[in-house]
């Protein structure tokens, strides 16, 4: 049982949540002198969903805070080609900017571990609960290695996810909540397919798609997601063998066969898309999915996470403390920033989601440059048609 600690100690943020968002606003708080908690439920290296491509645009900002050369020394791969696959149809593919390939257990707690080399106390594992949120004040009881103690802080920060409840404690119930999964897992590389090297293969079907990479050691890593208006929900396994059935490439690696028992670090995650009806104001503000997300298709996700980590902090250098005006400059800067690619993104979306449209866009010339620049774009940066 949890040895209560009734003192209250003083923290100038407490973070819940331990990936990549929550790792890098901590990192970047704590690196502005700031007392930084981070409460992280999982264990060290945990699995999570998806997030296994890094989008060439968030290269740059990890330059800016010297995060890229490590991450780099922890890739799998590399992403410069999208292969895009509708049943019945030749694939379709683009070039695309330099991108890597980070299996999640590693960078999130890379990012973990920086935090705390740079000053966070970071609780791992460990159980948040919030007990008290009311105007620019908020307790938080976290519970690691059998002890419990009491934070109190300006600044709440919900780094939790599709569910979060730190959004849930603030009001800020979803606004736009889907009734899509998403879910992700690994098989090893049988060889003898045409499954191509640094390239995002993604299989469209109406039911949901479907996403390849390969990574070095012979490993496949495979992330989904099943849209609502598939005849039934379906299970991860029956899922990835119904889009296998309509695709000969995912019949060569089996997984028209598949079943849960060969799927290796299964994971799931929903419901999305997601958007709360605020992401700042009070002691509270939201980062990562917490404060919103689209779909994995549009690779946006981990950047939007690194983003909204860093908008944050910048909000807080600013204005030298979290405050109203604190509130209402992150809030802006992530509409600006985040808020607009993931308009851009439900739009993309929406037209995955009818692969019968893909096909005739992609039928003509201008229609494959179109969806370069306006799907593959999104993806993995910059693309072209090839």
């Amino acid at each position: 049982m949890p040895v209560p600690d009734s003192r209250v100690q003083s923290a100038d943020a407490v973070i819940i949540g331990g990936g990549p968002a929550g790792a890098v606003a901590g990192r970047e708080l704590a690196r502005l002198g700031m007392r930084i908690i981070i409460i992280e439920r999982g264990q060290r290296n945990r699995e999570t969903t998806c997030g296994h491509c890094l989008n060439p645009r968030i290269l740059p900002q990890l330059d800016a805070i010297d995060l890229r050369q490590p991450i780099e020394d922890i890739a799998v791969g590399e992403t410069r080609a999208l292969g895009l696959h509708l049943s019945g149809r030749a694939a379709v593919r683009f070039r695309l900017a330099r991108g890597l390939m980070v299996r999640r257990t590693d960078l999130d707690q890379l990012l973990l571990d920086e935090a705390a080399r740079h000053g966070a106390i970071v609780m791992q594992p460990a159980t948040a609960r919030i007990e008290f949120i009311h105007g620019h004040t908020a307790v938080v009881a976290a519970t690691h290695k059998a002890t419990t103690t009491r934070w109190r802080t300006r600044l709440l920060v919900g780094a939790d996810g599709l569910r979060s409840c730190v959004a849930r404690h603030a009001g800020w119930s979803p606004s736009r909540t889907g009734r899509g999964y998403g879910f992700s897992f690994q098989i090893k590389d049988p060889g003898q397919h045409e499954l191509r090297p640094e390239t995002i293969e993604m299989f469209l079907d109406r039911t949901g798609y479907l996403g390849i990479v390969r990574e070095a050691g012979g490993t496949l890593h495979i992330g989904a997601l099943v849209l609502p208006r598939a005849e039934q929900k379906l299970a991860p396994d029956a899922f990835v063998r119904a889009v296998a059935n309509r695709f000969e490439m995912l019949q060569q690696i089996g997984l028209d066969q598949i079943r849960t028992t060969d799927m290796r670090s299964l994971t799931a995650a929903g419901p999305m898309p997601h958007a709360p009806d605020r992401i700042a104001g009070g002691s509270c503000a939201l980062i990562g999915d917490a404060a919103g997300y689209i779909e994995p298709f549009t690779g946006e996700g981990m950047t939007w996470a690194m983003e909204s980590a860093l908008l944050l902090a910048g909000a807080v250098q600013q204005h030298g403390q979290w405050s109203a005006a604190t509130a209402r400059t992150y809030e802006a800067h992530w509409q600006r920033e985040v808020g607009r690619a993931q308009r851009r993104c439900r739009a993309i979306a929406r037209l995955v989601r009818a692969p019968g449209l893909v096909r005739t866009v992609c039928g003509f010339s201008l229609g494959r440059q179109f969806i370069a620049q306006q799907l593959a774009g999104r993806v993995a940066g910059k693309a072209v048609a090839a």
